[in-house]
């Protein structure tokens, strides 16, 4: 399960950045797209540095990575709906 959920997330996560461009025209005002993307760009940046760290010390501490998983999922669940 590990492999697949990673070999998805090799697919599907180098889309996500240039999305943010098509997602503040379709849901802001012209006039705001650019403040919208600037404010989007930075916590795009920290999550993705964050997560790397967040799910490291959650694996050293209890040795599996089953919880950094199910935060994921949830995240995606959240995300999604």
């Amino acid at each position: 399960m590990l492999f697949v959920l990673v070999g998805c997330m090799a697919l599907f996560f180098g889309a996500t950045f240039p999305l943010y461009g098509a997602c503040a025209g379709d849901y802001f005002p012209k006039d705001v797209m650019g403040t919208v993307v600037g404010a989007w760009t930075p916590l795009y940046g920290f999550g993705a540095i964050l997560v790397h760290w967040i799910a490291g010390i959650l694996r050293d501490t209890t040795g599996i990575y089953d919880h950094a998983f199910v935060i994921d999922a949830a995240m995606a669940g959240a995300a999604f709906s």
